[in-house]
């Protein structure tokens, strides 16, 4: 049993660790004082980056926590509020560096935000399912580990 122990703990912190160093790249790449033009130049298209970027961060983020803790509607709000200031943080702190601070670009994050969140729940639904129908009913999200949250409060 020492095997599943260990695979548990490493499927626990893998994600942690992605969504560091994602968070990480995701900060130092909006911080480059006049980043190179690798893409098209257009203003749209950075909103198409934000909302990318701020969704992959969501995702991550409710990954970690979601095999940690019990995910109930109090932590995607969480999650939601979290990608939104952090997102408030990254267009303010780009202003010594000689970028802008873009009201647009918050919007795009946190509709991002929003997405991954979704997106999180589509594949946890999806995953939850179909791990049901292959070994019967399968735990609420959060359940055995977590019963201190009630079963009004589980998504």
């Amino acid at each position: 049993m020492m095997f599943a122990t260990d695979r548990r703990s490493w499927l626990k912190t893998a994600p942690l660790v992605m969504l560091g160093g994602y968070w990480l790249a995701l900060f130092v790449g909006t911080h480059i004082p006049h980043p190179p033009q690798l893409f098209v130049s257009f203003n749209a298209f950075d909103k198409v980056l934000h909302f990318g970027a701020y969704a992959g961060l969501a995702f991550l983020i409710s990954l970690s926590w979601w095999l940690r803790r019990a995910f109930a509607w109090r932590q995607w709000l969480a999650v939601w509020a979290l990608t939104a200031a952090f997102g408030i943080f990254d267009e303010v702190t780009q202003i010594p560096v000689g970028r802008n601070c873009e009201l647009f670009d918050w919007f795009a994050d946190v509709t991002g935000s929003l997405s991954g969140l979704a997106l999180f729940l589509a594949v946890l639904a999806l995953w939850q399912h179909k791990a049901g129908s292959l070994s019967g009913p399968s735990r609420p999200v959060g359940a055995a580990e977590n019963s201190h949250v009630s079963s009004s409060d589980r998504i």
